[in-house]
This record gives C-alpha cells, sequence and structure tokens, in this order.
C-alpha cells in the first residue's frame, strides 16, 4: 500500500537528486484543501541564525514535472 498524504499533512526531505543553477536543500510535499503542493527549501545564514527559506507551488496534475520544476518525476528526492 502506497503512503498517501491526509489533509493538512506533508513531508520534506534531502533532495537527493539536486539539478539546476539554484537546487532545494530539501525538497517535499503537502496537501491542503484537498490540493497536493509541492514545497521546496533552501538553507541560509543570517544574523540570528540558520534558517530556511522556502516556495511553494500547486501541484499540476497533467505536468509530470519535478518538485523543483524540473524532470519527468513527482519524486520528491526523499
Amino acid at each position: 500500500m502506497a503512503f498517501e498524504l491526509r489533509d493538512g499533512q506533508g513531508s520534506l526531505g534531502k533532495n537527493r537528486y539536486p539539478k539546476g543553477e539554484n537546487p532545494a536543500d530539501i525538497t517535499g510535499k503537502c496537501k491542503i484543501n484537498g490540493q497536493l503542493y509541492w514545497i521546496n527549501g533552501w538553507k541560509r545564514d543570517g544574523a540570528n541564525g540558520e534558517w530556511h527559506s522556502l516556495s511553494i507551488r500547486a501541484v499540476d496534475e497533467h505536468a509530470q514535472v519535478g518538485p523543483s520544476g524540473e524532470g519527468q518525476s513527482d519524486d520528491p528526492g526523499f
């Protein structure tokens, strides 16, 4: 049985397949109000210490594009 996200939940993990000019450090998916979203995160250093910058975008059910906008897979990379 495959893992299925419940509404209001998500998961993140290390990006095992970094590609492109500025690949995300962490990637994953979440489900909000029945819609799946990709999550990408980049580790940053600031005056108050380490933090993560995030981008979130809806998963297009018809396009087979990965979490970073590249590739042919819906595998978040972990």
